[in-house]
């Protein structure tokens, strides 16, 4: 069988036009991964461009301010050799199904999560790797490319917050040796690491405030849950980002080994569940739900109302903890 990694490496090596694809609601390791493959193939001579349905959060902006990131809406016509989709585990979440699959000559998959199906003609997808920026590293040392200081900064944000800044049950010896390569390379490691996580939002901190009043726990306390009504996010003036993070405030209470955030995206809409654990496939729970993830960390859309929502979705876990 043929190694993906070199398939995808000659494929870019042949390659002189490429569409670089984030996700929707873009993260860390999608922002981090693309920008990273895309400064290096600027680098190594190519014409790039970078496509994300959504804005970048201003969290990342040490990466993104000299970063041309065009929407779907803002591509221009035309066909490139090469589509990389980058941390997609799903084709829809490229924001943009159609375009991905024709506006490009040869697709190219680069991911991490285990539920990815394989949806490119050239499929990378490596379910050990703590994140897509692992790949993208691994490329460049293909490669034998020399790290800047903006690719060392830009796989540090994948890898640091995929990882949950090395927190997560996943994280191996592995990532903090490739932390370690990066931080040598970075020029002001300690204002990267404060960019990343001292960045809480007055709006989000008001969010938590409400959330921490309304948790609720199983009987051995071992789960534990919230649920966001629409009214009091938009009530709020939070962005999505911020309603996100709301998991991060639960997830560390000492008994959870689940934590669940719902979160209502519209008036009456589709409802998003985010699962972290520190124990459980949470996958296999997502995927119930046509989503999917990470072992430890997974997400997927309901259509349904809140609190039939909030009843479904931990139906599935009082199975197997409670």
């Amino acid at each position: 069988m043929s190694n993906p990694r070199q398939l995808v490496r000659d494929a870019l090596d042949q390659a002189i036009t490429v569409l670089v694809v984030m996700h929707v609601h873009p993260d860390g390791d999608t922002t981090g991964s693309a920008l990273a493959l895309g400064h290096v193939l600027r680098e190594r001579g190519k014409t790039v461009t970078v496509v994300c349905t959504d804005p970048v959060d201003e969290r990342y902006h040490y990466l993104t301010a000299n970063e041309a990131i065009v929407t779907w809406d803002g591509l221009r016509e035309g066909s490139f050799d090469a589509v990389v989709t980058v941390d997609c585990g799903d084709i829809r979440r490229t924001g943009n199904e159609e375009r991905v699959k024709t506006v490009g000559r040869q697709l190219i998959n680069i991911d991490h999560h285990a539920s990815n199906p394989g949806f490119a003609d050239i499929n990378w997808i490596d379910h050990a790797a703590n994140a897509t920026g692992v790949l993208i590293y691994q490329l460049l040392q293909e490669w034998q490319h020399p790290l800047s200081d903006f690719t060392a900064q830009a796989l540090y944000t994948s890898l640091s917050t995929d990882t949950g800044s090395f927190m997560y049950p996943s994280t191996t010896s592995e990532s903090l040796a490739i932390a370690s390569i990066l931080a040598r390379e970075i020029n002001q490691l300690g204002r990267l690491n404060l960019a990343l996580w001292a960045h809480r939002t007055w709006a989000e901190t008001a969010l938590a405030g409400w959330a921490l009043t309304h948790v609720q726990a199983s009987p051995s306390r071992r789960v534990v849950w919230v649920s966001l009504p629409y009214q009091i996010i938009d009530s709020l003036g939070t962005t999505d980002a911020d309603a996100d993070a709301i998991i991060d405030w639960i997830r560390p209470i000492k008994t959870a080994e689940v934590a669940v955030v719902l979160r209502q995206l519209e008036p009456d809409g589709p409802i998003k569940v985010s699962w972290r654990s520190s124990r459980f496939d949470v996958s296999q729970w997502a995927q119930q739900f046509g989503g999917g993830g990470h072992v430890y960390s997974s997400a997927a859309i309901v259509h349904s109302a809140l609190p039939e929502a909030e009843d479904a979705v931990l139906k599935h876990i009082a199975e197997i903890v409670w």
